[in-house]
């Protein structure tokens, strides 16, 4: 499915519609969907890693913790930033 196909689809008008009613911008909803999905990634991604690190290291998983906090904290920075 591309972009085009998406935004012609039943779907699409069917968010719309839902967004709408709800006095939303349905493309500011989905621009903030990807954002969150991304985020998501990127934070599984870092966990899997860290935990390797962890497991690798004898890092506890406070410590790891800590540092996926401060991870996070500047990934929200840099977002807020842009």
């Amino acid at each position: 499915m591309t972009i085009q196909t998406l935004l012609q689809s039943e779907l699409w008008r069917e968010f719309e519609t839902n967004e709408a009613r709800r006095n939303v911008d349905p493309v500011l909803t989905l621009k903030s969907l990807i954002e969150y999905h991304l985020q998501a990634a990127d934070m599984l991604e870092l966990a899997d890693e860290i935990g390797g690190d962890m497991r690798r290291n004898g890092v506890t998983e406070k410590e790891a913790d800590a540092v996926i906090r401060r991870y996070r904290a500047e990934k929200r920075r840099q977002r807020d930033t842009a």
